[in-house]
């Protein structure tokens, strides 16, 4: 009789699974020193690269700009990342452009650091092992990618959900798609208040000169420049597909992820909008057993 040894090992690493993500991420240590981890791993090679905080000197230089009369889309000689949002945005930082500079990097980056690592205490354990280095990336360039995809997780399930879409969609125009719930479920109302929200604090944008707007027609790592249109327009068409089928704020990120030819790795975050990992059996309170009556 032949021993299938393999087969018998494989079913004991499938049995100890559970026992495993109970044992890491479902234990309040054990989640914390895996969250931990992963904000390590994406941190370490920003801080190799020495590109630490870039995204966040755009928004400061832009916020300068803006405060005194300048073309905040213009490019200057220096400049290490161009800024890409609308004014509002950079409205925003204009009042921190006042605080020291030595104070001001740490805590955005300890913001953008505990805005990731909320998510990922939040997420499911392989949507965290997954999204966790890319995310823990955008908060270490400086990107305000974390700190929006909180304020989403925040807001959803809630009735600023339309307004918060909104004024994201007013920053990056793929999100759009994070409407996709409500479309689904008819609720024209809010799908109307966000796209009135995006407009309106897009607008402002025509009264700058566009004509050196720098924001490339496909990112490094988007399907469209890896794999070519065909593939970008397949996968845009399946994310969109799915969500439409099986509509939920993790999906439609889902669909924004695949649509986006300006996909950065950091987007990976928008898997981590939905809602907070489902407590495991080792978490759910132990009923008592009932005891058959003598």
């Amino acid at each position: 009789m032949v021993r299938l040894a393999p087969v018998n090992d494989v079913r004991r690493w499938s049995a100890s699974l559970p026992r495993f993500r109970a044992a890491i991420f479902d234990d309040p240590v054990g989640r914390t020193l895996l969250v931990a981890g992963l904000l390590v791993a994406g941190l370490a090679p920003t801080l190799r690269d020495g590109h630490l905080l870039d995204d966040m000197t755009a928004y400061t230089l832009a916020a300068d700009r803006l405060l005194h009369g300048e073309q905040i889309y213009a490019s200057y000689p220096g400049d290490l990342v161009p800024y890409k949002y609308a004014p509002w945005f950079a409205g925003l930082w204009v009042p921190l452009t006042f605080a020291p500079e030595p104070l001001l990097g740490p805590v955005w980056l300890g913001l953008s650091l505990a805005s990731a690592g909320w998510l990922l205490w939040r997420a499911p354990w392989w949507l965290a092992i997954i999204a966790g280095p890319f995310v823990a990336w955008g908060a270490a360039i400086g990107n305000a990618a974390p700190l929006l995809f909180a304020v989403l997780a925040v807001a959803l399930p809630t009735r600023a959900a339309a307004v918060v879409i909104g004024a994201i969609v007013s920053l990056k125009a793929f999100p759009i798609l994070l409407l996709i719930p409500l479309v689904v479920d008819r609720r024209w109302r809010e799908v109307v208040l966000a796209v009135a929200v995006a407009a309106l604090l897009a607008a402002p944008m025509l009264l700058f000169d566009l004509s050196t707007y720098q924001v490339s027609s496909e990112g490094p790592h988007s399907i469209n420049n890896i794999f070519g249109p065909i593939a970008w327009v397949v996968s845009a068409i399946a994310g969109l597909t799915f969500a439409l089928m099986r509509p939920s704020w993790r999906t439609a990120g889902l669909a924004v992820i695949l649509a986006n030819p300006r996909f950065q790795w950091y987007d990976l975050g928008y898997l981590l909008i939905g809602r907070p990992r489902e407590p495991s059996v080792r978490d759910a309170p132990q009923q008592p057993q009932a005891t058959a009556e003598t």
